[in-house]
């Protein structure tokens, strides 16, 4: 299995657990088209794999890349600090996950982004270290 494939797997799964959560999903420019696109429930929290760099090493691949995890709510006066509380959640509920395929996750940097009219959107970046064993990377 791909890592990135296993690692949105494990993030949707720990993103579901959050009650306040009412959508997931992959990352496509979301909040930019949010009045043209079949509408969202909100919160919503949008997953963003960047690009991985990789190198090899005694039979295998490892990769160092980023996701976003792009936390959208509606806009209201205390939007940032509602968002900023879920955010927290969403850190706790992810904090120690890992698989075969990928670990070292961590933060590495916080946006807000208040911007989108009617949503305010609060973007965490996360880095990730992934294993990709030689076999399955030919």
């Amino acid at each position: 299995m791909d890592p990135r494939q296993e690692l949105y797997a494990a993030l949707v799964e720990q993103l579901k657990n959050i009650p306040e959560v009412k959508h997931v999903d992959l990352w496509n420019e979301n909040v930019v088209y949010a009045d043209q696109d079949e509408p969202w429930q909100r919160p919503a929290v949008f997953i963003e794999l960047g690009a991985i760099d990789w190198t090899t090493i005694q039979g295998a691949l490892r990769g160092n890349g980023d996701i976003k995890l792009h936390t959208v709510i509606d806009w209201s006066e205390n939007a940032p600090i509602e968002a900023w509380q879920l955010t927290d959640k969403i850190w706790q509920a992810l904090e120690g996950i890992r698989s075969k395929s990928f670990d070292g996750y961590y933060p590495k940097q916080t946006l807000s982004n208040g911007s989108h009219e009617e949503l305010y959107e609060n973007i965490d970046v996360f880095r990730v270290k992934y294993l990709k064993s030689w076999s399955t990377a030919r």
